[in-house]
């Protein structure tokens, strides 16, 4: 959890940056293992990428029609980090 909310912190700090640094992908893959299992069965969505997912997953980007139609009654958990 604490690489998650890390990786989620770094793409706060470097949302206004153009051309800054992503996460490191290891722990933007740990970041996103993490929310897949706070989503429940089934996880986040396959369509979404990384940086897409934990953006959403912790309620930094809106869940659009498709994502809910996506994530069913998964979707009434989001955002997943509070």
């Amino acid at each position: 959890m604490l690489v998650t909310e890390a990786v989620i912190h770094h793409l706060d700090l470097v949302a206004e940056l153009p051309g800054a640094p992503e996460p490191d992908p290891t722990a933007a893959g740990i970041a996103r293992a993490t929310l897949d299992g706070l989503a429940g069965v089934g996880g986040l969505p396959a369509e979404w990428g990384v940086r897409e997912a934990l953006l959403k997953g912790a309620g930094r980007a809106a869940l659009t029609d498709t994502d809910r139609a996506l994530l069913g009654d998964r979707a009434k958990a989001f955002p997943l980090l509070g």
